[in-house]
């Protein structure tokens, strides 16, 4: 992992410095643990990704084009559905955790009866306004880098309709 300090005048530069120290403080008023950040690497001209680990380090999680530190993969996947029983009456999301570089992929079930369309939102209130969700129509998905699956919420048009839900693990 690369960590280090320092900045340019064209935003947040990253050392490539294996060796470096950790960050024990934030110099540049970085976020709190976990939360990621971004900003233009001037020696090269890429946008860097980086995030604060637990330990307080500032980790380059990836970049446009080139450098940082790849995401290793997972050793399992999980893959679960969620069923909406009463359009109008939105399903949480399970408690399931995702690492850090990985996504939730949702997609609505292609493998279901009519055009049910799948309602996502990150609230109860949310998902049941058309303003404030995404809609999928049947076969559709999309990805969604987040901390847990219990971040999203889901509704439908149509009774009984299944939404899948995929995670490297």
């Amino acid at each position: 992992m690369s960590t280090g300090t320092g900045t340019t005048d064209g935003g947040v530069s990253v050392a490539d410095d294996a060796t470096a120290a950790p960050l024990s403080t934030a110099p540049w008023n970085i976020p709190t643990r976990g939360q990621a950040i971004s900003g233009l690497e001037t020696a090269t001209g890429l946008m860097r990704v980086c995030r604060v680990n637990a330990a307080g380090e500032l980790v380059v999680a990836g970049g446009g084009g080139g450098g940082g530190t790849p995401v290793p993969n997972e050793a399992a996947v999980t893959m679960l559905t969620v069923t909406v029983a009463v359009p109008g009456t939105p399903v949480q999301g399970p408690a399931v955790a995702i690492p850090d570089g990985f996504s939730v992929v949702v997609k609505n079930r292609s493998a279901q009866g009519g055009a049910p369309i799948v309602f996502v939102g990150n609230s109860n209130p949310s998902v049941q306004v058309a303003t404030t969700r995404v809609e999928l129509l049947k076969g559709e998905s999309l990805a969604y880098f987040i901390t847990s699956m219990d971040l999203l919420f889901f509704d439908s048009d149509v009774a009984g309709c299944i939404v899948e839900l995929t995670a490297e693990q």
